[in-house]
């Protein structure tokens, strides 16, 4: 059977892109979260993730996805998706742009 984690958040804090991850109470959240994590805590064989945009409001989206693209490459097996916002109000050529 091949699972697919449908809502996964991932981060590194050395990227310094998910600092709001610091100001948490919740000590379990002040760490690393990577593909490999998430398949030792799961148990079994992971074939897909949809990662849920995590960064700080501060960084942009971009951002994140360059970070998140740059982990998926240690991970081919693995495949990885990405859900994140692109503000729907920037001028249409600067909207295109974005979305790719």
């Amino acid at each position: 059977m091949q699972i697919i984690d449908t809502h996964v958040h991932f981060w590194g804090l050395s990227q310094n892109i998910n600092s709001w991850v610091l100001k948490q109470s919740n000590q379990r959240l002040k760490q690393d979260f990577s593909p490999e994590s998430l398949q030792q805590k799961m148990g079994y064989k992971l074939y897909g993730a949809v990662h849920i945009e995590a960064h700080d409001s501060r960084i942009d989206t971009e951002v994140e996805i360059q970070w998140l693209m740059e982990v998926a490459k240690n991970f081919p097996e693995l495949q990885i998706k990405h859900i994140t916002y692109v503000d729907m109000t920037l001028p249409k050529d600067q909207f295109i742009a974005k979305l790719e």
